[in-house]
C-alpha cells in the first residue's frame, strides 16, 4: 500500500461532541464475529473468523483502484501469521502460520453529501478466513 494510504486498526472513530476528521484515503481493518465450525468428527473444531476493510477514497477511481488491489491480493495470497512475541523486524519473526481466505465480497457503500461534511468514496470488503498451522 502506497506509503500516503492511512491504515487503521478498526473503523475510524470520533470522540462523542467532536467534528469528524476522516483524513482520505483511509483503509480499515476491523475483526467482527468468530465462529467454529466442525473439521472432522469428533471434538475437533476449526475457527472461522470474519472480516471487513473499509476504503475510504478522494475519488470514486481512488476507491475503486485500492478495493481492486485488496481483493485480488486475498484472493490470490494467504495472509501471513507471525510470533511477534520472538522479536521484530529486522531480527527473526518466526511464521506460525497463515490465514485463508474465502467468501471474498467487495462492495461500494453510497455516501450522501446531505448526510456528510466532506463528499468521500466508500467500499466495504467482507471475507472469513481460517487459520493453518506451518
Amino acid at each position: 500500500m502506497p506509503s500516503f494510504v492511512n491504515v487503521v486498526d478498526a473503523f475510524p472513530d470520533v470522540q462523542t461532541g467532536e467534528t469528524p476528521q476522516l483524513v482520505l484515503p483511509t483503509i480499515s481493518v476491523d475483526s467482527l464475529d468468530m465462529t467454529n465450525i466442525p473439521f472432522e468428527l469428533g471434538s475437533l473444531d476449526r475457527t472461522r473468523r470474519f472480516w471487513a476493510i473499509d476504503v475510504f477514497g478522494k475519488t470514486k477511481s481512488q476507491r475503486d483502484d485500492f478495493t481492486y488491489t485488496i481483493f485480488n491480493k486475498l484472493k490470490d495470497e494467504n495472509i501471513s501469521v507471525y510470533n511477534y512475541d520472538l522479536g521484530f523486524p529486522p531480527t527473526v519473526v518466526p511464521q506460525v502460520g497463515y490465514l485463508v481466505t474465502s467468501k471474498i465480497v467487495a462492495k461500494p457503500i453510497y455516501v450522501f453529501r446531505d448526510l456528510v461534511q466532506d463528499l468521500y468514496w466508500r467500499s466495504r470488503i467482507t471475507f472469513f478466513t481460517s487459520f493453518t498451522e506451518v
